[in-house]
């Protein structure tokens, strides 16, 4: 395995066991070409546009009217599920 690799694969590790989940898809052209627009708009990376975007949707439907996100996340979170 070359150097490059092996660094590589130790920064995964490393991030690995602190927390964080590797996330690996593919999405479709247009979603690309959106991201990487929104990455040079901002001038930041593709993981600060994804986890911005997800934060934002994840508090709109925990502060929606009907609370059903809400409930869902704490019946979720009752039962013991790791996620």
């Amino acid at each position: 395995m070359s150097d490059i690799n092996e660094r590589q694969k130790r920064y995964r590790e490393r991030h690995i066991e602190n927390g964080s989940k590797r996330l690996d898809m593919l999405i479709s052209k247009e979603s690309s070409n959106q991201l990487t627009m929104l990455t040079l708009y901002g001038n930041v990376k593709k993981k600060h546009i994804i986890e911005s975007l997800l934060e934002k949707e994840y508090n709109r439907l925990m502060n929606d009217e009907d609370s059903y996100f809400e409930k869902l996340v704490k019946d979720i979170n009752k039962c013991g599920v790791n996620i």
